[in-house]
């Protein structure tokens, strides 16, 4: 389960960071800055990237969080026939059911972290695609399309 908690806080904090960055953008700031800029589809693109940091974290937690989860079962379950085991088939039912329920609670950990981190990363990734389509958008009358 530790693996599991180090990446829902890592999720969370990319999360949070994420939200605050993306609260204080404004478009109508963007769309001056790429019109001012000297280079302005360079200006652009590092526009695009900089709001794009961290997001491929976030799609890599989101992929590995059941990963995890389900490897946490898979030990869970190898301990709990492994002390059913040595114990010569003698345990009571209680003891199954407490080995079984700790094996799948990483399971359901693990596909919880990697739904809130996955629809975040698609939140973020949407946001981003609105920039640039604005962005287009706002050049496409002018010389070409530059993202």
């Amino acid at each position: 389960m530790y693996p599991l908690y180090l990446l829902s806080i890592f999720s969370l904090a990319i999360i949070m960071k994420k939200l605050w960055e993306f609260s204080r953008i404004k478009t109508e700031k963007i769309l001056e800055t790429v019109k001012k800029a000297e280079n302005t589809e360079a200006t652009a693109n590092l526009i695009i990237r900089k709001m794009e940091g961290w997001l491929p974290a976030l799609g890599v937690t989101s992929r590995i969080a059941p990963l995890i989860g389900l490897l946490g079962t898979v030990m869970g379950m190898i301990r709990t026939f492994r002390s059913i085991e040595l114990k010569g088939g003698n345990v009571n039912i209680a003891f199954l059911s407490k080995g079984i329920w700790e094996a799948l609670l990483t399971t359901a950990a693990g596909l919880i972290i990697a739904v809130i981190a996955l629809v975040f990363y698609h939140f973020f990734l949407r946001k981003i695609d609105e920039v640039s389509f604005y962005i287009n958008q706002e050049f496409k009358d002018g010389n070409k399309k530059i993202l």
